[in-house]
């Protein structure tokens, strides 16, 4: 049995139906009973912060992948109670199950110091993997290429403006969440896995400015920009922490994603390189919409 936390999000709503097509046997944790999987997909219900829904969740199953997001603005989800709290409860619980292989989906440029609260959470959980005793894999994806052509892209096949937070002109590697899928299935299955720590970039680095110029050759019509100051998602990211921690810590990320070194120069012996394009994705999603706006992922 393979236990996925995080099905339903970006990267889970990809991965579960590569695993039933493989045969595999595969339970789902989620926070909502009615919560939309795929036929042959065993449900558990729960929380990732709840010890005894997790106990319930890990029971028989000899995989775990963990590929939870604090990303998404879910009510009670920030990367400190999902990417860092939540996921090392799993992991506490999947050792005491006896779980004989763990895949931690992390992120790109996770470490104690970044100015990303997403990728110090990730790395503490990485950590605390490392010395749980069970056989590991941890996968470091470049940020996803569907999360941002929808924060940038939304309302653009309707006619509406593109959001660009920042300058929009900072290079950051972005991966689509199908190649990372991908790269999961492998880990979580493949006999020469256990104690790889794999980074998962997209082929190319691209900035804001680059996916709205995507947009518009999608369209063949200029696109609108509402331009967002990087003082703002700062400013954002202090003031919304006490009402709404996820937005918040969105707005943080934006900023540091206009400031800080997020390309890929050169990928590391380790590491994958995905091959979906942004010109592609921004394309397909272009179709998708039928005009509208576009599903968030």
């Amino acid at each position: 049995m393979i236990l996925v936390a995080g099905g339903t999000g970006t990267l889970g709503k990809r991965l579960l139906p590569r695993l039933i097509e493989r045969g595999e046997p595969v339970r789902a944790l989620v926070r909502r009973a009615d919560a939309s999987l795929p036929n042959g997909v065993e449900r558990a219900v729960g929380d990732i912060t709840d010890p005894e829904a997790l106990k319930r969740a890990v029971a028989g199953a000899g995989t775990v992948i963990c590929a939870v997001s604090g990303f998404g603005g879910i009510r009670g989800a920030d990367p400190r109670t999902v990417d860092g709290l939540g996921t090392r409860a799993l992991i506490a619980a999947a050792a005491a199950a006896g779980a004989e292989r763990f895949v931690l989906v992390s992120v790109f440029h996770a470490r104690a110091d970044h100015p990303n609260e997403l990728q110090r959470e990730k790395f503490l959980s990485e950590q605390a993997l490392r010395t749980s005793g069970m056989p590991w894999t941890i996968l470091r994806p470049a940020p996803s290429m569907e999360r941002w052509t929808w924060v940038v892209g939304e309302n653009v096949p309707s006619g509406g403006k593109a959001l660009v937070l920042g300058r929009g002109e900072n290079p950051v590697n972005f991966v689509s969440a199908e190649d990372v899928a991908s790269v999961v299935v492998d880990a979580a299955t493949a006999a020469d896995q256990a104690g790889r720590v794999i980074d998962v970039a997209g082929p190319e680095d691209v900035t804001l400015m680059g996916i709205v110029g995507r947009f518009e050759a999608a369209l063949g019509r200029p696109v609108p920009v509402r331009r967002v100051p990087t003082a703002a998602p700062r400013a954002m990211s202090v003031l919304a922490r006490p009402f709404v921690p996820a937005r918040a810590w969105q707005a943080r990320a934006a900023a540091v994603m206009d400031t800080t070194d997020m390309s890929i120069r050169a990928q590391a012996p380790d590491g994958v390189t995905g091959q979906r394009t942004f010109t592609e994705m921004v394309g397909s999603a272009v179709r998708a919409s039928g005009g509208g706006p576009l599903p968030e992922p």
